[in-house]
This record gives structure tokens, sequence and C-alpha cells, in this order.
């Protein structure tokens, strides 16, 4: 497009006025049935007003939009965007479109201040709705127009009342379609913004989300670049990340080998970590614990004696407390699922070997965990006909399972793709 423009500089040298018309025209002409590029640079008005009868007025509206988009903040385009209210009308549409699609840095944004006219509010207020409050809060540090600053700091609350819900919502793994959106949302600015901190941010909503071997795998790429970091905050956010995704991938990959699988997947992807001592002890109570549901040999017994010995919390025996145990347990589920799980698998030995009487109660705060994490992650792991073989569907809340696979209590289980297809979610 560049030797376009280069064509129109020079039929401006044209002193008959008609013979330049019909250059500028021909050019126009050609242009419009040219391979057309985003990048092409406006220099001035001129370029600006050439551009706008080539494009605004034909079929490529959408990439002169786009030019002015990727220019906001040249003098050029706002001072001719600045000439026509319905010129300037289309284009905050088209830039409202388009940050609802792709996020772009928030220093692109400033020229909007220069935009603002009070006939035009309507046509703020929607652009606004899709910025976050980062970007409201950095336009509002750089207008004095008062019907601006009050059409942002509108905004604002209300990405902060999003933000609290948010948070709450986070606090319970069932959550599915809020957690899908603040994941997105957080890939979204990691892409803009590809800060450890950001990235980090990233990967922690992919996991909240369910999405635990994409978490992994952005922890993984980010790796290499957050090594040298080891005594800084960003670094233990990360580690801190690492150790509740990790052992829950190691579950669901290889339940029968959780340990090696744990342990290999740390010395590959991520050598310099240390790998968590208690939760590699708990992954071989783990594998205990459904070797003896499938093949008893009385082994799994004298392996908890020997960690209740070392004063394992985690592998408290539930037969004396059971309530309290299983309290315990759910209130382990959002900060290291892997963990609860565990203990729910425990309380499940227990129950197969008739060693404790269980309140229908009880039962149900023991299916509770496994509904959530099925809920959260997905995976056939968390919920299959074994475990409901000790408590009717038909005794829990419908809401609890309203949402499984027709075949959760068959033979057939869910794998994570299935869930996620089914709950929109494509990797």
């Amino acid at each position: 497009m560049d030797t376009w423009i280069k064509q129109f500089h020079h039929s401006l040298q044209e002193e008959d006025f008609i013979t330049a018309w019909q250059q500028e025209y021909s050019i126009r002409t050609q242009l419009r049935s040219s391979e057309l590029h985003q990048h092409t640079v406006i220099e001035d008005e001129e370029d600006f007003y050439f551009l706008k009868r080539t494009l605004y007025f034909g079929e490529n509206r959408a990439l002169f939009f786009q030019l002015l988009m990727n220019q906001l903040n040249s003098h050029a385009v706002i001072n001719g965007l600045n000439q026509s209210r319905q010129l300037k009308t289309d284009f905050l549409h088209f830039f409202s479109q388009q940050l609802s699609r792709h996020p772009i840095q928030t220093a692109q944004l400033q020229g909007l201040i220069s935009l603002y006219q009070d006939q035009l509010r309507d046509s703020f207020a929607e652009l606004l709705q899709q910025l976050d409050e980062s970007s409201c809060n950095y336009l509002m540090k750089r207008t004095g127009n008062s019907q601006l600053r009050a059409l942002l700091k509108e905004r604002i609350h209300q990405c902060q009342q999003n933000t609290r819900a948010e948070d709450t919502a986070s606090d319970s793994p069932s959550t599915f379609s809020s957690r899908i959106t603040v994941a997105l949302r957080a890939v979204q600015h990691a892409e803009i913004d590809p800060a450890p901190a950001r990235t980090i941010k990233a990967a922690e909503a992919l996991l909240q989300a369910g999405m635990t071997e994409d978490c992994l795998l952005v922890l993984a790429e980010l790796y290499p670049a957050i090594m040298p970091e080891l005594e800084t905050e960003t670094y233990r956010d990360f580690e801190k990340l690492l150790y509740k995704a990790a052992p829950v991938y190691a579950l669901m990959k290889q339940p029968f080998y959780a340990h090696e699988c744990l342990e290999s997947l740390m010395q590959i992807y991520f050598p310099g970590c240390r790998v968590d001592f208690e939760d590699l002890r708990l992954l071989n109570t783990y594998t205990a614990i459904i070797s003896e549901l499938h093949i008893p040999d009385q082994q799994l017994l004298p392996l908890l004696a020997e960690q209740r010995k070392e004063n394992l919390a985690s592998d408290q025996i539930p037969v004396h407390h059971p309530t309290r145990y299983l309290e315990e347990t759910l209130s382990l589920l959002p900060g290291a699922p892997h963990k609860a799980f565990i203990r729910l698998e425990l309380f499940r030995y227990f129950l197969h070997a008739q060693s404790m009487n269980c309140s229908s109660e009880q039962l149900q705060l023991w299916a509770h965990g496994y509904i959530e994490l099925f809920q959260w992650f997905g995976h056939h792991i968390f919920l299959n006909k074994d475990i409901f073989a000790y408590v009717k569907p038909s005794s829990l809340p419908l809401q609890s399972y309203a949402n499984f696979p027709e075949s959760w209590g068959s033979n057939q289980q869910s794998s994570p793709g299935a869930i996620r297809e089914k709950m929109g979610v494509f990797r």
C-alpha cells in the first residue's frame, strides 16, 4: 500500500487539477483491487483523507479503521477523525468490536482522550465496556474532561464489582463458567504483557478452570526465564502453583504410578525445582490405597502406621472422628486438591474395609468432595461408579450432580477432553 501512497504524493505535484484528480482516481481504483496491508503509515492529513476516500467509501472500511486503530495516537489520525462525527461514531463502534476480540496495549488507547465529545457519550460507553480496570485508570490519569472521567469511574466501579464476584466464585472449584472467563481473560492479558508475574496469574487461572496440562505447559515455557529469580516473590508464586498443579496432573495421567510420573515431570521440565517429599509419600499412599481396593494384600495399614509415626497429618486415620476428618479434607480442596483427593480415597478404603460406621450426612459430606473435584477437573478419577457404590445419588442434592454426564454411574467414564468440549473449552 505504501507504493500507492507514494504515487498519490506524486500526483499532488501535478499543477493541473483535472489531471491530478484523474491520477488520484486511477490510484484509488488500483488500490481497492490490490492486496492491502495494515501497516501503512499515515504521515499527514493528506494521507488520511486519501485513504478515507479510497477505503472508507468502498468495501474496505474495516481495513481503514484498522489502520486508524494502529495509529490512534497520531495527530493526523486524531485530527482527521475529529472532522466528522459520523466517521468517528463508525470508528468507535468498530474499535469496540475489535477490543472485544483482541485486547491491545494500554498506551495505544491514549488517542481516545482527544476524540471524546459529549454527543458521543453512548459510543464511548460502549467502547469502555471492553476495557479493564487498569486501562481505565490509565486514561483517567491523562484526561481532565469531567464527562469522560465520569464514564471511566463508572466502568472502573463495574470492573471492581466483577473482580469481587470472580474472587468469590473462585473459592469454589465447581464454578466452571466464571473460571473459564477468568482464564481466557488472563491469557489474553498475558499475551499483551508477558511479564513473569502476569504469566503466572494466567497459568493459575488455567488451573482454576481445570486445565491442568495447559497450566503446566505455560509454567514449563516460563521456567527458563524465571530460574535466575530464585529469591523473588515471583519465583515463590511460580513454585507454589507448580506444587499445586503437578501432583494433580500425575494422579490423572498415571494413577497407579503417580509417584514416578511426578518425579519424571519435575526432572524433565523443572530440573531445578525440588520434588516435595510429602507429595511423594502421599502419592505412594494413594498407590497403596487403590491397590488394596482392587487386590487386597494388607500392605496399606503398615504403610499408614509408619507414616503416622512421622506425624504426616495428611494421613491421619479417619476412623475415630469422621466428620472432623472430612471437614479438614474439604478445607484442603482450594489450595491442595491432590491432598484432599487422597484423604477422600483413604476414607473410601476404610469404608471398603468396613472399619467404621458412617451416617448418611457423613457420606454426603464425603461424596461432596469428589463432586467438587470432578466439577473442577472433569476427570473420571474423581468420580466413577466405584466411588458411588457407598452412597446413593438420590440422597445427594439435585444440583450436586445435575451436570454429570449420563454415564457417570456406568463403566464408561468421561475424559477431560469430553468435559471441556461440553463446557465449551477447546484447546
